[in-house]
């Protein structure tokens, strides 16, 4: 598979809210982050809410301008299409919300949503824009008459296959996905996972999926990346991390996921506190204030990327370091 997304070293902080004589503050949405997805693979960015996954998102999509690193779309900076502003870097890059019903507008008619991307674009006769949008309808299984109505017609499921043909529209090699389940009912999200995946082999698309949902994600992507407080601690195929987490913030997320039973609630007694502010995050690995396993030289120095047997990067003193393979994530 060739590579598609590449982010490099992304940092993004935010100004907080500050009083009159305190000193202006900053959140630490992302901190060094580097990821990437191959052309055809579902990768998922999972991790509990606020710790920056969204912002990867929004920072990969243009919504939000990245402090330092670079961002990649088939070997192209992302940064420097948009300041030429080419339409080509829009066609190749969609993204599918959270929330179907207020990313579309209730004031549109589903023919007028979908046909939106085109006359944009400018290409197309009307006659080549029917046709293409009665195509898009046909691939998410809505009947031909879903055009004439509204958004507000439809349940949350049949929004979301509306919000997903708009994405496919300029026939793009890369969606984001933001929590694109979430507002759904499971039996819902079991059929948008299976349209995702048949849309991702008839169309070889690259998926970035972000969630904090373990089943979703076990279920739809080949690859995961854990985020925790603004950093990826674990990297690797979804059955390595899901099924044999190696660090300890994912052994956390995997227990909270499992049916409520004695020894999972005994196990994750052992993870302390709460998830600490942005605003100050703790110094060396921001884990150790709640992990069971921490070491004085967790509290001081930030974990370099160790490469394990089965191929998965974990950051963590637990493993030894591979120096080479973590200063060459870091450089980029």
């Amino acid at each position: 598979m060739s590579l598609l997304l590449e982010v490099l070293n992304l940092r993004k902080s935010f100004a907080a809210s500050r009083t009159f004589l305190a000193p202006r503050r900053y959140v630490r949405a992302i901190d060094t982050v580097s990821l990437s997805v191959s052309r055809g693979e579902a990768v998922g960015l999972i991790g509990e809410s606020g710790c920056g996954k969204s912002t990867v998102a929004r920072c990969v999509m243009g919504l939000v301008r990245p402090d330092a690193g670079e961002i990649l779309l088939e070997g192209q900076s992302l940064a420097e299409a948009r300041r030429r502003r080419s339409a080509r870097t829009h066609e190749r890059l969609q993204m599918v919300f959270q929330d179907p019903y207020s990313s579309l507008n209730p004031r549109m008619s589903i023919e007028a949503i979908l046909m939106e991307p085109y006359r944009i674009q400018g290409k197309l006769s009307a006659r080549e824009m029917k046709e293409r949008i009665l195509r898009l309808l046909e691939e998410v299984s809505l009947p031909a008459d879903s055009l004439s109505k509204y958004p507000q017609h439809f349940s949350g499921g049949q929004r979301q296959r509306i919000s997903i043909a708009r994405a496919l529209a300029l026939q793009p090699s890369l969606i984001v996905a933001d929590e694109p389940l979430s507002a759904l009912d499971v039996s819902v999200q079991a059929q948008i996972i299976l349209l995702m995946k048949k849309l991702q082999l008839t169309h070889d698309l690259g998926f970035l999926l972000i969630s904090h949902d373990l089943g979703v994600v076990r279920n739809f992507c080949t690859r995961v990346a854990v985020m925790y407080l603004g950093r990826i601690v674990e990297e690797g195929s979804a059955r390595q991390v899901l099924d044999e987490p190696r660090h300890p913030y994912t052994v956390a997320l995997r227990e909270a996921s499992l049916p409520p039973d004695i020894s999972a609630r005994d196990r994750l007694n052992k993870i302390q506190g709460e998830i600490p502010s942005a605003l100050e995050p703790p110094t060396g690995c921001h884990f150790h204030p709640r992990c069971p396993h921490a070491m004085a030289r967790c509290k001081v120095e930030v974990p370099g990327w160790s490469v394990l047997t089965d191929g998965r990067r974990v950051a963590c003193h637990l493993y030894p370091q591979d120096a080479a393979v973590a200063a060459k994530i870091d450089q980029g």
